[in-house]
């Protein structure tokens, strides 16, 4: 599932955000509306996500699990260790 397009950056996105909602995602423009869907129903289905629909606009609010959030940090720890080869 993380492999899919944009996992690993959705998931740094929403972790710094605390929620996002679908729209901001969209208006980011670096990944497609099939693809950004598909990689949150991935992200939801494995619990790395949590959705809520905010009333009575039905606006799909997303935030980090408890999982998704150690998930994250293990991807910016990554990214840390990686930079500081170069």
């Amino acid at each position: 599932y993380l492999e899919s397009k944009g996992a690993l950056r959705l998931l740094v996105i929403i972790q710094q955000k605390e929620t996002v909602i679908l729209s901001e995602l969209l208006e980011l423009d670096w990944i497609g509306q099939t693809a950004l869907t598909t990689t949150l129903t991935n992200l939801l289905e494995i619990g790395l996500i949590q959705e809520r629909r905010e009333q009575p606009s039905n606006k799909r609010i997303f935030s980090l699990t408890e999982k998704g959030q150690k998930v994250s940090a293990l991807i910016k720890e990554i990214t840390k260790l990686l930079q500081a080869g170069e």
